[in-house]
């Protein structure tokens, strides 16, 4: 909420997107920012570094925490709909040691506090625990050529299979 306004309302940037990853061990959250090539990457940046750093020194309201908590918990709900993302995701908690740690994370998030966040924002939101990436295309891109792999026609136009061949062998 706080960097579409500060950024996308203003129009300094095109979308902004935030995403934590949990694992067994220490996870990460990465925050990121689309602006159009003909605006000013140094206003976006210094804005988009602006609410971060400001997040750990103005606790987040009651609503805003109850809108980020309802749309986690949307998104759950209709995870749990989807029979190939929810078997991705509990595979995921499976390899952190058990499936249930999904559920765990559902009742954690559903249990969120302002004081929660505010600690959070605190103790990891820092200048010296952040890695900044800037991905700028260049104008005129030398991209790689693949067309040279051809259409699957084409590949398979003389392969013949080991198992098949051998089979072949064995009646003659």
């Amino acid at each position: 909420g706080r960097l579409h306004k500060a950024l996308v309302e203003k129009k300094l940037a095109t979308q902004v997107s935030g995403y934590s990853h949990d694992g067994a061990e220490a996870g990460y959250l990465m925050f990121g920012a689309d602006i159009r090539r003909e605006d000013s990457l140094p206003a976006a940046k210094a804005e988009f570094l602006r609410v971060i750093d400001d997040a750990a020194t103005h606790p987040p309201t009651t609503e805003e925490v109850q809108r980020a908590k309802a749309g986690l918990v949307k998104q759950n709900e209709m995870m749990m709909q989807n029979s190939s993302r929810i078997g991705f995701v509990l595979s995921e908690y499976i390899a952190q040691g058990d499936w249930r740690l999904f559920l765990l994370q559902r009742d954690r998030i559903e249990a969120v506090t302002e004081a929660d966040v505010a600690r959070v924002a605190k103790a990891y939101l820092k200048p010296s625990n952040r890695t900044l990436g800037e991905f700028i295309p260049d104008a005129q891109a030398d991209r790689a050529d693949f067309s040279a792999a051809g259409a699957t026609d084409a590949q398979l136009a003389n392969f013949k299979d080991r198992a098949a061949m051998a089979q072949r062998v064995s009646f003659v």
